[in-house]
């Protein structure tokens, strides 16, 4: 109650007018109201059909359709002014455009059903339109607390791994899976309530649809909750399931989990299950059915290598626990398509033969902290499409070469000990330049610090289309560590930046063996920093650099041979023989 009292205080000394909203009873608002609430109505029954018109016929024509429009009205008036039950039924229609299957929609007796409360019977219409594998997704997220917070990548590979998404030719299965939550998404079966920190949407269910969702799936999906009794009926058919505790788990709930043994996704939702790991043998020898095991945030510090029991596994998450390692024998799970390592602090080397799972499409490892380079011969995984990191190391079969043969990478790479690539022959093998599904730099806005690679010899910054400004971080300048400046680089090229306008904080120093400078392609740019400073430049290249106006004031270094200047007019015309400059 106390926690209340601080929490409440804030509202005591509102300005005059200041309103909050309270989706939930009255008697919250209530404690610290000033005046009587004021209660939100239900749309009117016009309202509720102008939102299923906007879904359901979109920006078609109303000409001719004043029967369908007659009967759409009826059906708003059956959405009881919930604007949700509106906009579920709204993304039914527009598959369903031909007069009989609305009046089906309108007359079916779910809208009569007792026992469901007003927006429920809109719900379950919409559910039941839904195709086969769509249901059989949808119902999955029953197993997910209430208020759940999921990632789209994530939920799409726990359906692969469960089989429920149906190959289309040569179509990718994630491509496909990708489809499949667009639609529950455009459904409203799903809702985005915020972005994470790289910006990226977070999803989750309301209330009422992960009602829906548990309703629907009664049969076969079933969460537990620690602490419910043992004498709970056994689901025969159960095949997913959950378990959700706000503290540790008892070792008598997880026991309960060995009498479901055609179990194939076992969840585990808590703030600390240390217990887990006392039980594992048994649960790895009793569910061998398994083909989804989530383990995050449990606490354990090990799996055990009777984990290759589970011959039919392929998703495992032991993120955000203090696991160090993975059991050898888990190189053996020759199915396994997903394997999540986020947040493992304490992790410190992936299986020898990781190379043996050949199936393997998403390892998820963190950026930092982990691993001080890759297995040997991670090439070998050629099915892979997430790699968030490649530890680069220096023995064969551990380099940077490794990523050739992994031409289905996708997304963001991160490439860390770069000391390690000791060639340009070495970094040429990656083969970077012939992935075409992983990210570009195009929306990078800022340049990292490469001055961290004291022994870079030439650099080529290549199409970063956001970037706007190369700054003195650039080369060193205000970070806390004692590097400062390139003192290896012979080679230095800008290219194909169209936003690029100011190139500054180049000191004495900085660059003191560079030999070439080459700005191409940056239409855009209006200053640049003083090149005086560059003791060794022999050839400076200024290509399509259309509206700089001049070179540096201080000149440039008595050390420069050649200098090219194309397609940048104004430029041009300063350096002919008796230009200004």
């Amino acid at each position: 109650m106390s926690e209340w009292h601080v929490l409440r205080s804030p509202f005591s000394v509102g300005l005059h007018g200041s309103k909050i909203l309270v989706t939930r009873n009255s008697v919250v608002s209530s404690t610290v109201a000033t005046i009587d609430p004021h209660y939100l109505q239900p749309l009117s029954d016009e309202d509720c059909w102008e939102l299923i018109a906007q879904r359901a016929l979109s920006n078609r024509s109303l000409d001719g359709k004043e029967k369908l429009v007659a009967i759409g009205e009826k059906i708003a008036e059956k959405c009881g002014g919930s604007p949700l039950a509106a906009k579920t039924i709204g993304s039914v229609l527009p598959f369903k455009l031909v007069e009989s299957e609305w009046e089906a929609l309108l007359e079916s007796k779910l809208w009569d059903l007792p026992e469901y409360k007003t927006v429920f019977p809109a719900l379950r219409l919409s559910y039941n339109y839904l195709s086969a594998p769509l249901k059989r997704c949808f119902a999955y997220c029953s197993i997910f607390p209430h208020n759940y917070e999921f990632e789209k990548d994530d939920l799409v590979h726990l359906w692969m791994a469960e089989g429920f998404i149906q190959p289309q030719g040569l179509k990718r299965i994630e491509d496909i899976g990708n489809d499949y939550f667009d639609n529950l998404l455009w459904r409203y079966f799903f809702h985005v309530p915020h972005f994470d920190y790289l910006h990226q949407p977070v999803y989750h269910m309301h209330g009422l649809i992960h009602e829906l969702a548990q309703l629907v799936s009664t049969d076969i999906c079933f969460q537990m909750k620690d602490g419910m009794s043992p004498l709970l009926p056994i689901f025969r058919n159960a095949r997913h399931s959950s378990l959700l505790s706000q503290e540790d788990i008892q070792p008598m709930t997880l026991k309960m989990f060995q009498r479901y043994k055609g179990l194939r996704t076992f969840m585990v939702f808590c703030r600390n299950g240390s217990h887990i790991v006392e039980l594992l043998f048994d649960l790895f020898r009793n569910l061998q059915c398994l083909r989804v095991l989530n383990l995050s945030s449990t606490g354990i510090f090990e799996l055990l290598d009777s984990i290759d029991n589970l011959k039919h596994l392929r998703y495992l998450s032991v993120s955000k626990t203090n696991i160090k390692k993975l059991p050898e024998s888990i190189a053996y799970l020759y199915g396994l398509q997903t394997l999540k390592l986020q947040d493992c602090f304490n992790f410190l080397v992936l299986p020898k033969h990781t190379k043996n799972f050949i199936n393997l499409r998403h390892l998820d490892l963190d950026i930092k902290r982990q691993l001080s380079s890759m297995p040997l011969e991670v090439g070998k995984l050629t099915s892979l499409q997430t790699l968030h990191a490649f530890i680069v190391g220096k023995d064969a079969g551990c380099q940077i070469g490794e990523l050739q043969k992994l031409g289905n990478l996708r997304g963001r790479i991160c490439i860390t000990n770069l000391e390690n690539v000791v060639n340009l022959r070495d970094a040429k093998e990656a083969m970077l330049e012939k992935k075409p599904y992983l990210d570009s730099c195009q929306t990078c806005t800022v340049l990292p610090p490469l001055v961290l690679l004291p022994a870079l010899k030439s650099l080529h910054i290549y199409q970063m289309h956001s970037l706007v400004g190369v700054e003195h971080r650039f080369c060193g300048s205000g970070m806390d560590n004692m590097v400062r400046g390139f003192l290896s680089l012979e080679s230095l090229t800008f290219h194909d930046m169209p936003n690029l306008k100011v190139w500054t904080g180049l000191n004495a120093e900085d660059m003191p063996h560079l030999h070439q400078l080459i700005v191409v392609d940056c239409p855009k740019l209006v200053r640049q920093p003083s090149l005086h400073f560059l003791s060794s430049l022999i050839s400076l290249d200024m290509n399509q650099c259309h509206i700089l106006q001049s070179l540096p004031d201080e000149g440039l270094p008595d050390s420069l041979k050649t200098l090219f200047i194309l397609d940048s007019t104004i430029l041009k015309g300063r350096c002919r023989q008796g230009g200004a400059d």
